[in-house]
Parts: C-alpha cells; sequence; structure tokens
C-alpha cells in the first residue's frame, strides 16, 4: 500500500517541477526513453541510425542488460541504464538527466518513462497513449500526446512520436555493422529459444528439422544463452556432421553470430529482430504475440503464422503453457513448410 502513496506523491511533486523545467532548447540532443525488451530496441536502432544522420545527437535510455547491444551497434552512443526494480529513483534521475535536451521522446508507456522524462529541461515532452488508457505521468508530464491503438506496429507508433523533431523526415532502414559478414556464407542459424516457452515451436519439430538438414549436408548452427540449458539438453543429440550446438555468452556474441548467417531461423523473441535490423534472410516461426504490433516487417524476412482464434494470447500468466494449454498456433506451422522457406532463401541466393 505504501508503494502507490509514495509513487502518487512523486508524481505530484515531479508534476509541479516540470512547469518551471518547460522552457525551449536548442541545442539538438534528444533523450530518447525506451525501457521496453530487446525486440523494441531492435526496431528503434533504425530511428537512432536516421537521428545520427541528421543534425541531432541522440542519448538513449533502456533497461538494464541492453547497454551492450547499444554499444554494439553505435560505438560512442551516450545511454544510460536504468534498473527497472529501483522504481521511481528520483536521485538516480537528477544525477544523470537534468540537462537540457531539445526533446525528449519516452517509448515506453509506463510511469518509469515519464518519471524521467520530467527531470531534464525542455520544451518537448513526447509520449504515446495506448487505447486511450492514460497512466501515470502522461497527463501531467509531457507536453505532446500521440494516440495509439494495441494493433498498431512500432514503427507506426515510432514515426508519430518522431514525426515531431523539425528536422526528422523519413526513417531510413539501411543501418548495417561496420564488420562486413561474409556475403559467400551459406551457414544458417537457428534459435530455438524464446523467454515465454509457448512463444517455442515444438522442439520435437526443430529436431526433425535438424535431421533433414544435415541429410542435405546444409551447415546449421543452433544457438542459445548461458541460462538455457533445457535447449542444450533437449537438442543434445542432434549434433551431425553439419549440425553444431553454440552458446552465446553475451549481446554483442549474439549480434555477431547472427550477423554471419545466410539464414536465420527464430521463434519470435529478440534475435529474429536482429536479424530483420541486420536485412539477413529471416524465417519466423509466429505463435501467440500481437503479429499486428510487433512482427518484424523487412523484405528478406518471412513470417509463417497460421490462422488460431485465440491470437494475441494472454502471455506471461504461466510460464510453461499457453490459456489453451495446446500451443496449436505453433504445432500448425509443419517442419516441411519451414524447410521449403530455407530452400527457397538458399535458391534465391545462388
Amino acid at each position: 500500500m505504501l508503494k502507490p502513496i509514495r509513487n502518487r506523491i512523486a508524481f505530484a511533486k515531479r508534476a509541479a517541477a516540470v512547469k518551471k523545467l518547460n522552457r525551449p532548447v536548442s541545442n539538438n540532443k534528444i533523450l530518447v526513453i525506451q525501457l521496453d525488451a530487446m525486440g523494441d530496441a531492435a526496431i528503434l536502432a533504425d530511428y537512432i541510425n536516421t537521428l545520427l544522420k541528421t543534425k541531432y545527437e541522440p542519448v538513449v535510455v533502456c533497461r538494464k542488460g541492453l547497454g551492450k547491444f547499444w554499444e554494439k551497434l553505435f560505438p560512442g552512443l551516450h545511454l544510460f541504464e536504468y534498473e527497472m526494480e529501483q522504481g521511481l529513483d528520483s536521485e538516480f534521475c537528477a544525477d544523470n538527466f537534468s540537462d537540457e535536451y531539445e526533446a525528449v521522446i519516452s517509448l515506453s508507456v509506463i510511469p518509469n518513462a515519464s518519471y524521467i522524462a520530467s527531470f531534464p529541461i525542455s520544451s518537448k515532452r513526447i509520449s504515446m497513449v495506448s487505447d486511450k488508457i492514460h497512466y501515470k505521468g502522461s497527463r501531467t508530464i509531457f507536453t505532446d500526446i500521440v494516440h495509439v491503438t494495441s494493433k498498431d506496429h512500432i514503427r507506426v507508433r515510432f514515426d508519430k512520436l518522431f514525426s515531431y523533431l523539425d528536422d526528422y523526415k523519413e526513417t531510413v532502414y539501411d543501418f548495417s555493422l561496420n564488420n562486413v559478414p561474409d556475403r559467400e556464407s551459406k551457414k544458417i542459424i537457428i534459435h530455438p529459444g524464446a523467454k515465454w516457452i509457448p512463444r517455442r515451436w515444438p522442439a520435437g519439430n526443430f529436431i526433425e528439422l535438424l535431421r533433414k538438414l544435415n541429410k542435405l549436408q546444409i551447415e546449421t548452427v543452433l544457438i542459445c544463452g548461458p541460462d538455457d540449458e533445457d535447449i542444450r539438453r533437449q537438442f543434445a543429440d542432434c549434433i551431425d556432421d553439419f549440425i553444431s550446438l553454440r552458446t552465446l555468452d553475451s549481446i554483442e556474441d549474439l549480434i555477431d553470430t547472427i550477423n554471419s548467417a545466410s539464414i536465420f531461423i527464430g521463434n519470435d523473441s529478440g534475435p529474429v529482430h536482429i536479424a530483420n535490423l541486420l536485412h539477413k534472410n529471416t524465417i519466423v516461426l509466429w505463435g501467440p504475440g500481437n503479429y499486428e504490433r510487433i512482427r518484424p516487417i523487412g523484405e528478406n524476412t518471412e513470417i509463417l503464422i497460421e490462422d488460431v482464434d485465440c491470437r494475441p494470447c494472454k502471455q506471461y500468466g504461466d510460464k510453461y503453457k499457453c490459456e489453451r494449454g495446446e500451443n496449436i498456433c505453433l504445432q500448425k506451422i509443419s517442419v516441411d513448410t519451414v524447410l521449403d522457406r530455407i530452400l527457397y532463401f538458399r535458391n534465391k541466393k545462388s
């Protein structure tokens, strides 16, 4: 009970303080607050890349753990990591976000983001409200509010927010890493994981696909994270002449590995968005997620999705099962369908 009361008091103080901080600034610095997961961050990367091509100097605030992601993509980018568990930390915000900014853009519809947005000196504080549901701080902190719906894609949302910058004309989708990948690589990278288990294509399907790829003598690398002991156990028997399993210990290693792929295959999770950002031939196995809002969009990206009447599913209520208990959205995607798209991309490349 005490925490909600403290939060209300904290926002009341910031609402009063922000009135004194609202004054014009013309220094080209833009504070971009994005406290969501890796998939959203990967979509934002094209916008940061576009900002860097203009007069603007972006400063990014991300959730703790994603700082290495931004450093890998944009060496030298000014950024801050924010620990979500610390709540509304006035001392941290005052120490780090009290500079002057030409504009403050909050891309996350959560109180932490609006609290951070209340500290800089700026006459432009821009955020969004989804489905007309205002969240704490959105009415009192921001000078401009963009109204979106839960079905609006992240790009649509970001386009509306960045349009408030006078010299931001159009997003350029041409991001590339400085280290150029081997264009002759025929390697397939498969990421069978996802934070939420019901977002994973069945392990048995992946295993069947791997056996077929091995018979075709197609080099394939399975990747997982250091905490994915279940994946290492499930796929231990799949290692063969053309199949390997690699544990990636860092975000930097993940990005470099994806960049080395000829074709990337994965579930609805952060790595497929990185593959899309890097313009890889990408096959996405789409399950219960909100397709309209967060799907990767790109000419080299193909999403395998089956019609079901329960998408989007209420997620994270149970880590191990979907609401229906049968995960039919992913079970309906056949191994032969995935193999067909792999062969399509291989033939297309050659």
